[in-house]
């Protein structure tokens, strides 16, 4: 089986789901070429069916794939912050390996970007990098569309726009080879919430042709389809406080997508699935059901199967796997054969706890030395991964080349949660939950 790593029923509703949903679930965007398989063939086949829609508005119609330009929008961030200290040796992008680095503490590089583009309560979700830029996800609880930024200097804390989107909040970046995926949600537009596609050589394209969807939270290409997961409802639905979590597939490389699994938040809340990660047993999908008061009502942790007829079986985790009672609230599928996940064990520990899953979907504990798993990212050149995180009272990046391993290269304190970490051009970027980029400039250790 080929494998890809991808990482409301009322405006208040979606609002608080959002900001419930973007608080206890970290996402990696990890810089790592998987092995796509089949998905090389599926984003050839797609490009080039779209139509450029320029400004998607209310009226325009997205319902099936269609390219999106970017806009001549790149207002600077003016009241980013000045970094005065003056590094004079060797330029920390020519490492070989960032374990050839030492690193200042964190500093304020971009000010709240989101501030500048959309309405207050903007937050940073995610952070990756592709093809030399930093992609940042970005969104605030608004009803006004975002754009997809990117920083493309690193001596310059200022974003440009690569393409339009629909969407007030983008909750996730993926990398499956080559190729981005940016999934959103709490959308403007008609049609539901979208996911974003940038294949090699080939512009943004719209994956339009989902039904009734609300929210999109991770998308895959596994088992010869792009797969789906989020929030959906119809309008009738959503006006009675009704919607359901849903898994979508596209067989056809995204020109239409149908609902293959599909869970009822029972009139209040929300329910979602929130995680997918593929394995050669199938694919693993992870979810939660909340209740109006913010309590957990339910993990609808399953195990989604393609039969030899084509058809989807979408089966809850038996009893004895080890994942059926975890609450899983953050995961990183770092490599086709590789995924790492949080999450807390409802009849085990009350702690949070990580998983590492082999390609047959196989988990077992893993220790890396903090108290909570925030996000990893794992540089793909070198096998070094980075891995953001609380210890005692202050945060922490730790490294390793082998996972078994750490070593801590980031120790500070800040009244602001750091919701994302990457690598890029020499220095560590952090993005934090109030919308704004801190840097942790790298330097080679004097002689």
């Amino acid at each position: 089986m080929q494998s890809g790593a991808l990482t409301l029923c009322s405006r208040n509703h979606i609002a608080w789901a959002l900001v419930l949903f973007m608080a206890a679930c970290g996402s990696k965007n990890v810089d790592d070429p998987v092995d796509s398989g089949g998905a090389a063939q599926l984003l050839d086949t797609v490009q080039g069916q779209g139509d450029d829609v320029g400004t998607i508005t209310e009226d325009t119609d997205v319902s099936s794939v269609a390219d999106i330009v970017a806009p001549k929008d790149t207002a600077p961030d003016t009241s980013a912050p000045v970094d005065t200290y003056v590094y004079t040796g060797p330029d920390p992008n020519t490492a070989d390996k960032i374990s050839e680095l030492v690193f200042r503490p964190p500093w304020p590089w971009s000010a709240q970007l989101p501030g500048q583009y959309v309405s207050s309560g903007a937050t940073i979700n995610d952070l990756t990098v592709h093809d030399d830029k930093l992609y940042v996800a970005y969104g605030s609880q608004s009803d006004k569309a975002v754009k997809i930024r990117a920083f493309e200097d690193r001596d310059v804390a200022q974003t440009t726009v690569q393409a339009e989107t629909s969407d007030a909040m983008l909750t996730r970046l993926r990398l499956d080879g080559e190729t981005l995926w940016i999934m959103g949600a709490w959308t403007t537009s008609p049609t539901g919430g979208a996911v974003y596609r940038l294949a090699p050589k080939a512009p943004w394209v719209k994956l339009g042709g989902i039904p009734d969807v609300l929210a999109t939270y991770d998308a895959l290409i596994t088992q010869g389809a792009i797969w789906v997961a989020g929030v959906g409802a119809t309008k009738s639905q959503r006006q009675n406080g009704d919607q359901y979590a849903r898994i979508w597939r596209s067989a056809d490389q995204g020109l239409l997508f149908e609902e293959v699994a599909s869970l009822w938040n029972d009139g209040a809340g929300v329910a979602r699935w929130h995680h997918l990660i593929a394995t050669a047993n199938g694919l693993l999908a992870f979810g939660e059901k909340i209740n109006a008061q913010g309590a957990l009502k339910g993990i609808p942790n399953s195990l989604v199967t393609t039969t030899t007829t084509g058809s989807v079986e979408v089966l809850p985790l038996p009893p004895d796997h080890p994942l059926k009672a975890v609450h899983v609230l953050r995961a990183w599928p770092l490599s086709s054969a590789e995924s790492y996940v949080t999450g807390v064990d409802l009849l085990g520990v009350s702690t949070e706890q990580l998983w590492r899953l082999d390609d047959q979907g196989t988990p077992t504990l893993q220790q890396t030395g903090m108290s909570t798993v925030i996000d990893m990212w794992r540089h793909y050149k070198t096998g070094e991964t980075l891995a953001l995180g609380t210890f005692a009272s202050g945060y922490v990046v730790r490294m390793s080349s082998d996972m078994i391993s750490w070593k801590t290269i980031l120790n500070w304190s800040d009244s602001i949660a750091p919701s994302s970490v990457c690598w890029w051009k020499g220095h560590i970027y952090l993005g934090r939950a109030d919308g704004s980029v801190h840097r942790a400039t790298g330097e080679f250790p004097s002689p």
